[in-house]
């Protein structure tokens, strides 16, 4: 599984996701949507990164928990997987249809982290589980954006100009707005 994590504000984020969709069309699915109260019953898809609502804005106060798509060539098919979960609940559970990324080898799921209610910079990522080629040049396409418009990398994270400035000002850059201040990220001395 490949990885590249990452600090970075909307105009961060869109000039990565610009450069991507620049060479061809990619969609964006979102994933597990039933945990995004503002998706309605049906996963939304989306052409281009810059339609996505709120892009920059962190869905919750840590990584693991944020808003995540999956990423793929326009014209791959993604088939959304069916599961019961919760069957040992008092109300025995419910069925749930979403899309997810050990169901398309093809893709790459995105998290675009962004800002907490709190002012904290939460990171995002870009990942795949599959070493499939489709989803092998996206990852590509995701790093070459990266490495033209991020200014600097700090431990494994990659920090976009905005995100970067955010720092050097006094901005908190973490994983998990609840986590103590020793996971910040800092500038090097």
């Amino acid at each position: 599984m490949k990885r590249i994590h990452f600090f970075a504000s909307k105009n961060d984020i869109q000039s990565i996701t610009d450069l991507v969709e620049s060479t061809d069309a990619v969609k964006y699915i979102l994933a597990h949507h039933h945990f995004h109260p503002m998706s309605g019953p049906d996963a939304p898809i989306y052409e281009t990164a810059r339609d996505i609502p709120d892009l920059g804005v962190a869905a919750a106060n840590q990584t693991v928990n944020c808003a995540r798509y999956l990423v793929v060539e326009h014209s791959t098919g993604v088939t959304p997987m069916t599961r019961h979960i919760g069957k040992n609940l008092p109300d025995g559970g419910k069925w749930y249809t979403a899309y997810e990324a050990g169901n398309c080898r093809e893709c790459v799921e995105f998290n675009a982290g962004g800002f907490w209610s709190d002012g904290t910079l939460i990171n995002g990522l870009v990942q795949t589980w599959s070493d499939d080629p489709a989803a092998q040049r996206l990852m590509r396409r995701f790093a070459a954006g990266l490495k033209k418009n991020f200014v600097a990398k700090i431990n494994v994270y990659w920090i976009g100009r905005e995100a970067n400035e955010f720092l050097k000002n006094g901005g908190r850059l973490t994983f998990n707005s609840s986590a103590p201040p020793e996971f910040n990220i800092k500038i090097p001395e």
